[in-house]
């Protein structure tokens, strides 16, 4: 029943009504030459309202004009239907088709480029090495020449020793290996060691394989020895050293500076009343949904954009809403709120390993340009400071 109530729709039919003596002669004879009828009501005041499909509209017509049975058609359904309203519309049809274009044309360009979580050049200089080196956003991703792309980045930046890009979607994912940061791959059975990448104070080892040669609170440098792959083995009732490959993690505070960061200085009072300015962004193209007068009077407080998803797909399509504020209505931050913005700065921006916990920080401003506040950390954290090397 499904599949001929979808056939009926694909070729579209009539709601119509009738009335008259003669009307089951008209029936009839609709059943006997062929002509397709459902969903048949009758009224008390004797009109009967059906469906019929619209090939066989002109055979209807005809035989109740023949014997004098009152008719009329109330409307006009299906997908023949739907298509004419459709081209009517012009505008909407071209707009469609505009859309579906850039849609498909998106699809076929790279618009996001994902970043190794380890590495040793920032995301800014990064994406400026790529551009350089033949590959940004924007780009289509069958005009890129990876090989080449790949030959003059490492050509251009020889502490890398490897590098792949692959594409998924409107996504491109970045894969580095720098002479810092080899890639994990390991012989088990060569012996190494697990040394300090940097200065710091131990607060606690984790040993699986080999023999700790530091303890918690003991200060060490860059390069001094945490865990030596040697371990102590009994055999035959004969003490003996055997060299393997360390394993185990120590974790200890290390202090780091960081200088010149910018940091907003004021946000609105409790009772001013946000605008919202809002933007269409389809992939490099924007424009503005809802504008706001006088911007250049306004501060910004906060930035959100929304992507357009169709089930987990996310298309290159987005609304961003800014809200602004009254220079008026602006009070200065906060120490505390300077903080969580310097410490929101500093990880944004990759300055300490993400899986870093921050125990003391003392925040120093050292300069203005105009509304930003430019800050100096001394940051004290808590990390992994073990790296491995082969004897």
């Amino acid at each position: 029943m499904n599949m001929v109530r979808i056939f009926n729709f694909l070729y579209g039919y009539y709601v119509v009504t009738m009335q008259g003596r003669k009307y089951e002669k008209v029936l009839n004879l609709m059943h006997v030459n062929g002509v397709y009828v459902w969903d048949i009501k009758y009224h008390q005041d004797g009109t009967i309202v059906m469906k019929i499909m619209r090939k066989h509209i002109d055979q209807f017509e005809k035989l109740c004009t023949r014997f004098g049975v009152a008719y009329k058609i109330k409307s006009e359904k299906g997908m023949p239907v739907f298509i004419n309203r459709l081209f009517r519309r012009k505008g909407f049809v071209i707009g469609a088709f505009i859309f579906i274009s850039g849609l498909f044309v998106l699809s076929n360009m790279v618009l996001r480029i994902e970043y190794p979580t380890e590495y040793s050049m920032r995301k800014e200089e990064l994406t400026v090495q790529l551009k350089e080196a033949g590959f940004s956003v924007g780009m289509f991703k069958k005009a890129v020449d990876y090989e080449q792309v790949k030959k003059n980045f490492l050509v251009s930046n020889p502490n890398y020793t490897y590098m792949n890009i692959t594409t998924n979607g409107i996504t491109a994912k970045i894969d580095l290996y720098d002479k810092t940061n080899p890639q994990d791959i390991y012989d088990y059975n060569e012996p190494a060691d697990i040394v300090a990448k940097c200065d710091g104070t131990i607060r606690q080892i984790t040993v699986a394989v080999g023999t700790p040669v530091v303890e918690a609170g003991q200060q060490v440098t860059a390069g001094q020895m945490l865990i030596e792959g040697r371990e102590l083995i009994k055999i035959a009732g004969r003490e003996s050293d055997i060299y393997r490959r360390a394993e185990g993690k120590v974790m200890a505070s290390i202090v780091c500076e960081i200088d010149n960061i910018p940091i907003f200085m004021y946000e609105p009072n409790e009772t001013c009343t946000l605008e919202e300015e809002k933007t269409l962004k389809i992939s490099s193209f924007s424009y503005k949904l809802k504008k706001i007068s006088k911007i250049e009077e306004k501060f910004e407080y906060r930035i959100n954009e929304k992507p357009f998803k169709i089930l987990d797909f996310v298309l290159p399509i987005s609304i961003e809403t800014r809200q602004l504020y009254d220079r008026a209505d602006a009070v200065e931050k906060s120490e505390s709120k300077i903080a969580g913005d310097v410490i929101e700065y500093i990880r944004q921006n990759d300055f300490i390993n993400p899986n870093a916990v921050i125990e003391d920080i003392m925040i120093e401003q050292t300069g203005q340009y105009e509304d930003t506040g430019i800050y100096s950390v001394v940051l004290t954290v808590i990390d992994n400071i073990g790296e491995v090397v082969v004897k």
